[in-house]
């Protein structure tokens, strides 16, 4: 566990189609600055956490507070990240006025989300203002997306043609990118010494790259998105629960960022910079979590079914399985299922 979430605010200035967490411009919910600084030295204390990831919602909507949150992390010894649309890049000169800003005060990595949907809102060319910022201030450039199922993606490969086709449309070649799982596999291989000259290098030249498929949670319950049967599916586990714990704008604890952010009521705990550091280890030894990372939530479906639970019989997606799970059986009942499934394979051990 090396990072955390805060989602320092639900409003968002865009209303993406896809949006897992159902932000837009009538929201109103957000952190307050002392409770997002608060919460960092909290996270930096656990000796757990090395980045703490700002998202949303649109964060950069309150730049100047988040400035002031970067330095708290930067004296605390942690690093924060932050996750935008790119509304702010507008030009180039003023991409590298604000991302000039935020890195002196700290900031490690600014990322961009791109795709169908945020671009009905957004002029492409602010990526390639972004991009060339970038380059000017010495970050890397990060871009991420969500693509839309069809039959012909693998999902194994890090650059399938509909991501192609969505880079060059938002000014971006396929030569100039890597894909960020290639990036952490060169760059960890490398002797430490050697990272840096390593990071510099791709930061001039690369954009680094990551996608994830759509599924139907959030505001994409409305979109029509591919289902697969449950019986023409393998469990797989799910690596991001408990390993990026996210803290929601009211101080409530998840293992992830989606899709429990919309079930308010399967919080794990309420947290304060106080008590983040305990809460962070009860949860990673949550058995719930624990199936769900190590296993999958289809194993959990299917023990549940067993047991007399009704789901549906086609999914679209990992995170759609964790969504039948938190709308179908109670957090408890869930949490004592997932003992059982522990207790057992510890004792076919």
């Amino acid at each position: 566990m090396t990072a955390a979430v805060l989602l320092y605010t639900m409003r968002c200035n865009i209303e993406c189609g896809h949006c897992s967490v159902d932000s837009h411009p009538r929201r109103r919910e957000k952190m307050t600055l002392e409770q997002a600084i608060e919460l960092v030295e909290g996270l930096a204390r656990s000796g757990e956490i090395e980045f703490v990831d700002v998202s949303g919602g649109e964060p950069m909507l309150f730049r100047k507070e988040l400035v002031q949150v970067a330095r708290a992390a930067f004296r605390c010894g942690t690093s924060l990240r932050i996750v935008s649309n790119g509304f702010w890049a507008t030009t180039r000169e003023r991409a590298s006025a604000v991302l000039t800003e935020l890195v002196a005060a700290g900031v490690s990595s600014v990322g961009l989300s791109i795709d169908v949907w945020h671009r009905r809102y957004l002029p492409p060319d602010r990526v390639r203002h972004y991009v060339e910022a970038c380059r000017l201030v010495g970050l890397q450039p990060f871009v991420s997306g969500v693509l839309a199922p069809t039959s012909s993606i693998r999902y194994d490969d890090p650059f399938p043609a509909e991501l192609v086709d969505l880079l060059v449309e938002y000014g971006v070649p396929r030569e100039e990118c890597l894909d960020v799982y290639t990036w952490a596999t060169r760059r960890n291989a490398l002797a430490p010494e050697d990272r840096p000259a390593f990071e510099q290098a791709c930061a001039e030249r690369i954009v680094l790259v990551a996608w994830q498929a759509l599924t139907g949670e959030g505001r994409a319950v409305n979109l029509e998105v591919p289902t697969t049967p449950f019986d023409q599916s393998a469990a797989e586990p799910c690596g991001a629960a408990g390993q990026l714990p996210t803290i929601d704008e009211e101080g409530r604890l998840f293992p992830c960022c989606a899709p429990w952010i919309t079930r308010k009521n399967h919080a794990l705990a309420r947290v304060t910079g106080e008590t983040i550091g305990a809460e962070l280890r009860n949860l990673r030894r949550d058995p719930l979590v624990q199936i769900v990372h190590d296993r999958g939530p289809q194993v959990l479906i299917e023990y549940l079914r067993q047991r007399g639970h009704r789901f549906p019989r086609e999914h679209s997606g990992i995170c759609n399985q964790c969504g039948m799970l938190l709308d179908t059986v109670p957090l408890a009942e869930l949490r004592g299922a997932a003992a059982e499934l522990l207790a057992a394979a510890d004792e076919a051990r």
